[in-house]
């Protein structure tokens, strides 16, 4: 993330205001819930956003903090938010902070419609979809990064020229790195796969793989989850 970016952030670790994410209507609501609101309103609202999914936001009050002494859960929309941070092409997205744009709305024929890499909270890259606000097979407090396939080379000629090959490498003419993550094309040129290489063996897709490209993981740029 940029520092130019920092500020448009939906929220950061580092952020002691996260209630400046939502309206002061909306704080109200959660206010009125609160026995002592001047020091569990930020926390409630900062555990909110981080367990927060593609459609809605629950805010979970505990009895032992809540107005009644039983536990509340206030869910809205997650139009709520005021202050979205924006999505990088080409670049890790915090998931749930950033929503994944529609994709492809001019390639309705295409297989790999809705299709991206996500970083998993066990080290994995793996590859699902998201539609109508939700990923279709990983549940989503296991998603912590996603991310856009890289764009392919035109052809298989163009694997072998530096400048046409976009940092793809063909599987003929280059050792994979071992037990790294890689982004793979497949003989048909398809993109959308991940896999990684280990003892002279792809995990997935092995006879098929004829370039690899590896991936550059989310922590380089965010040290924390």
């Amino acid at each position: 993330m940029t520092n130019e970016n920092a500020e448009n952030c939906v929220f950061d670790s580092n952020d002691s205001t996260p209630t400046e994410s939502f309206s002061t209507e909306l704080l109200d609501v959660i206010t009125a819930a609160l026995e002592d609101p001047d020091n569990h309103l930020d926390s409630i609202v900062k555990e909110a956003l981080k367990r927060m999914d593609g459609t809605s936001i629950t805010f979970a009050i505990p009895g032992t903090v809540s107005i009644t002494g039983a536990d509340i859960l206030i869910s809205v929309d997650r139009e709520h938010i005021l202050r979205e941070e924006p999505y990088q092409v080409h670049d890790w997205n915090r998931w749930p902070y950033i929503l994944p744009p529609i994709k492809n709305e001019l390639l309705p024929g295409d297989p790999f419609n809705f299709k991206w890499m996500i970083y998993l909270n066990d080290g994995r890259c793996v590859v699902d979809k998201f539609k109508e606000g939700r990923w279709q097979k990983w549940p989503s407090d296991k998603i912590l990064f996603f991310k856009d396939f890289s764009p392919v080379p035109a052809s298989a000629k163009a694997l072998l020229d530096p400048e046409t090959a976009l940092g793809w490498s063909s599987v003929a003419s280059c050792e994979p790195p071992e037990g790294v993550a890689c982004e793979v094309l497949l003989k048909n040129h398809l993109r959308g796969y991940c896999s990684t290489f280990k003892e002279g063996h792809w995990d997935f897709f092995n006879d098929s793989v004829v370039a690899f490209k590896a991936i550059n993981l989310p922590y380089a740029n965010y040290p924390e989850n």
